[in-house]
């Protein structure tokens, strides 16, 4: 297995966080949680805008 770069361990803990960065958004309320919401679900779409785009490296 190849050694994984500092962004992609990035996304890889940001995917497993995920549930629980909504289940905090939503405990939050307001601005915060609102912008934490958008963080954690812009941190999902993007690799997949990436891809369509075609600006993934190919493994």
């Amino acid at each position: 297995m190849k050694e994984l770069r500092l962004l992609e361990k990035i996304f890889i803990v940001w995917v497993m966080s995920f549930p629980l960065l909504v289940m905090l958004a939503i405990w939050l309320k307001g601005w915060i949680g609102d912008l934490l919401f958008g963080i954690s679900v812009a941190g999902l779409i993007l690799p997949i805008f990436a891809r369509i785009m075609g600006l993934e490296r190919e493994v």
